[in-house]
């Protein structure tokens, strides 16, 4: 959709392009399961894109955690039972400062 829309500028399209040709070469090698958790740990997504779009979100953190059960598990659940967050804010900072604070 976004590669169709006739209102995008041609070096904004060669970027998606040029995005979308990595993702087709770099994702069947992997089982995509990178791709799950970096949206499950972005605060401002969490289960929400997952949800939204009619996944079966049990089933998402099952896998996640199917050799793994640990007290790890109940922090992310912990960490999922809240809203996701509404901020303008780097990720990887985000995670910095709540590191520190927990």
């Amino acid at each position: 959709k976004f590669l169709e829309e006739a209102t995008r500028s041609d070096d904004i399209i060669n970027a998606a392009n040029n995005a979308k040709n990595k993702l087709q070469q770099y994702y069947p090698s992997s089982d995509g399961l990178v791709y799950v958790i970096a949206t499950i740990i972005d605060p401002r997504h969490k289960l929400q894109y997952y949800i939204d779009n009619e996944f079966e979100v049990g089933s998402l953190a099952a896998h996640m955690f199917k050799k793994r059960k640990t007290s790890f598990t109940d922090e992310l659940e912990a960490y999922l039972s809240e809203p996701p967050e509404n901020f303008d804010m780097d990720v990887l900072a985000f995670w910095k400062i709540y590191v520190l604070i927990t």
